[in-house]
């Protein structure tokens, strides 16, 4: 058996409960979450140094038979 792979990544503003859903439906499996964090740093005019934010990311690893 054949299997194809799909790599999606999300922030925290996504509704990933409904997204993993729909991909289930089209028989996507889960195999794997990886959670981690990311920083980003916005330019502010008013001063030197950037403001600092993190965010968390999903990244999803799905997999179905072709």
């Amino acid at each position: 058996m054949a299997w194809e792979y799909k790599i999606i990544t999300s922030a925290e503003d996504t509704d990933d409960e409904t997204m993993l859903n729909e991909l289930g439906a089209e028989g996507w499996e889960l195999i794997s979450v990886q959670i981690s964090e990311v920083t980003y740093v916005e330019e502010n005019a008013e001063s030197e140094e950037g403001d600092e934010y993190v965010e968390e990311v999903a990244t999803y690893y799905l997999k179905r038979a072709k």
